[in-house]
């Protein structure tokens, strides 16, 4: 189940990204360059959803937006009280 949705969410993020792409008129090649990724990388990207986490935040940055991935891995809404009081604590859970 959660390799099964792990690759449903990767395939969605790079449908996502791929538009985005598109609407700044970009080539693979252009984006991949922009980016700093290789062209390969970008293609299988786009193909698969296969991509390091670090090539991702690339292509997020050179595609403008840096910003709204930052707030979603920030957004505490679907947080309950107590993993926000943890979280708060400072506290080490190993």
């Amino acid at each position: 189940m959660r390799e099964a949705m792990s690759k449903y969410l990767a395939k969605q993020a790079a449908r996502a990204l791929k538009k985005r792409r598109i609407a700044l008129g970009l080539k693979q090649t252009e984006a991949a360059a922009k980016a700093g990724v290789a062209l390969g990388t970008l293609q299988k990207f786009e193909q698969t959803g296969g991509i390091s986490l670090e090539r991702l935040f690339r292509l997020c940055y050179s595609y403008g937006m840096e910003n709204p991935i930052l707030s979603a891995l920030e957004c505490r809404d679907y947080w309950d009280i107590s993993e926000i009081e943890l979280a708060e604590s400072r506290r080490i859970v190993r």
